[in-house]
């Protein structure tokens, strides 16, 4: 199965927006949406200093690495990968069609701190309402699903939220669709790993939806940003050890 690369969502809206039938729009979160304002914490300084950043990483169980990026997403504050973004989703709405985000992140609510609405919210900060695509679902988890760290895939105001990596993303947004007994003429995916592209794609041929795939590559079009070494290594140490603490408590 095909999929495009895309290094712009305005050519995104050059090809899509004259669809005729009613099209789900479906959007990763993180390096697609939004990313870290803190220069430390952008993926371009992260791939930059990733030698050096090894041994952080490499100590760290499968759990414990998806919460570092988990907690990141979560407690950091955020900008938009690209502007156009919003006025994207807006035209999208306006030619009738519905887009929703489908995200990785940890759906966990620990120690006061509640990922879920943490992105959420971070959502509405952006003024993108994803909660009109499906008005009258209320929120609800996954429950059919084992628990990873004591948690199950959640849908919340438009954003389905996986639940890590280890869950599937194709099976988690055909089970959505399943559960609110919605099926799309179409859908169009968006995302920065090639895997989860494939993953939706395959997921919604096994409901007889075409999927257009989409591998999300515009953070590379960014700016790189200026930040030390050392303050790269002390901010993502800080965040390993909050990880790994989290984790002790729930593994």
């Amino acid at each position: 199965m095909s999929y495009s690369l895309l290094k712009s969502f305005e050519e995104l809206a050059k090809v899509n927006l004259s669809r005729k039938a009613e099209t789900l729009f479906v959007f990763d979160m993180d390096l697609v949406v939004s990313i870290p304002v803190d220069p430390a914490f952008h993926p371009l300084s992260f791939y930059r200093f990733q030698e050096q950043l090894k041994p952080l990483f490499s100590p760290l169980n499968p759990y414990e690495e998806e919460l570092v990026f988990s907690l990141l997403a979560a407690e950091t504050e955020r900008q938009l990968v690209e502007q156009c973004f919003i006025s994207l989703v807006n035209e999208i709405f306006a030619a009738g069609h519905k887009a929703i985000i489908l995200t990785a992140q940890f759906a966990l609510n620990w120690n006061g701190m509640d990922f879920v609405e943490q992105r959420v919210d971070e959502v509405r900060r952006f003024q993108l309402d994803f909660q009109q695509s499906f008005p009258h679902i209320p929120a609800f988890h996954f429950h059919e699903w084992t628990p990873i760290l004591g948690a199950v895939p959640v849908y919340k105001d438009g954003v389905i939220f996986s639940h890590t990596e280890f869950n599937s993303k194709g099976d988690v947004l055909k089970a959505f669709l399943q559960k609110i007994d919605h099926l799309p003429n179409s859908v169009v995916y968006v995302d920065d790993k090639e895997k989860n592209v494939v993953s939706v794609q395959n997921a919604m041929a096994s409901l007889g939806i075409p999927c257009e795939g989409w591998h999300y590559q515009g953070i590379f079009e960014c700016e790189v940003p200026s930040v030390e070494e050392a303050t790269v290594l002390k901010k993502w140490g800080e965040k390993v050890i909050q990880a790994v603490a989290i984790a002790k408590n729930l593994l």
